[in-house]
């Protein structure tokens, strides 16, 4: 959920009202971009997607919507086009067609390019760890700073689960595993083969450790289109550890492999 952009061509006059044009970034995981988004540094593969998941969302099942009377509705599949109380965010409803085009032309590809990294990472290295990175809802996340999804040891395995828990153990932050609502999701459930040589983990930071503000604070700002205040002395903290993650994962396969 790093992508921030509407689609090309994709007119504020398109939405319901006007407020809702500030929805493609407000629907984007919170500062994704500034945590995540240089890590190829490390040497690792990164795969991020530009757009919004307002109009895509590339972490649900293709074919989580539903039509009803002929138009595509949906709250908090692969398409969000109503808010959960019903009210429409677009003008115009999703035709069939349209986010079937949608689907062909954004999420198809994602998930093909994925696939064909894994496999040939898969063989060119015989172990393969891949990271969903997330920033959580301060209010959703509640009192949890980290938390790592494997759907309970099954999309990777336990000893690299706790491997990279104790690197942000390390650094000072609190880690849970597989909370509810944050255990793991489709992309970790779907590429997650430990068996096979593919780790799949999810990692949520709350969002809370990255602002210098209430979310309350935030949530105004961004609505009002004002810079938000980034807590710099974690958002570095954070950003040092995930590096250290990425480097016990590599180190953790590598032992996999040699039988160390």
């Amino acid at each position: 959920h790093y992508g921030t952009r509407p689609l090309p061509g994709f007119a504020d006059e398109a939405f319901a009202d006007p407020a809702f044009a500030r929805f493609p970034r407000g629907y984007a995981d919170t500062l994704a971009d500034r945590l995540y988004d240089d890590l190829h540094d490390t040497g690792c593969h990164l795969l991020l997607a530009p757009y919004s998941r307002l109009f895509v969302d590339l972490n649900r099942p293709r074919d989580d919507f539903e039509v009803v009377a002929g138009a595509v509705r949906s709250e908090r599949g692969v398409f969000k086009t109503h808010f959960r109380g019903g009210l429409q965010i677009f003008a115009r409803p999703l035709s069939p067609r349209a986010a079937e085009r949608r689907l062909r032309e954004i999420y198809d590809p994602y998930h093909r390019s994925l696939r064909a990294q894994l496999r040939e990472l898969r063989q060119r290295h015989g172990r393969v760890v891949l990271i969903d990175g997330h920033t959580g809802s301060p209010r959703k996340l509640a009192g949890h700073q980290v938390v790592i999804g494997t759907r309970r040891h099954v999309t990777s395995r336990r000893a690299l689960n706790e491997r990279l828990g104790q690197c942000f153990s390390d650094h000072g932050f609190e880690v849970s595993f597989d909370v509810s609502g944050y255990a793991g999701g489709h992309t970790v459930c779907t590429y997650g083969q430990p068996r096979e040589g593919v780790d799949a983990v999810q990692i949520e930071v709350n969002a809370g450790l990255l602002l210098n503000s209430s979310f309350e604070e935030f949530m105004a700002a961004r609505r009002a289109g004002r810079e938000i205040k980034v807590h710099r002395r974690n958002m570095e903290r954070l950003r040092v550890c995930l590096r250290e993650v990425l480097v016990e994962a590599a180190r953790e396969a590598e032992g996999q492999i040699d039988g160390s």
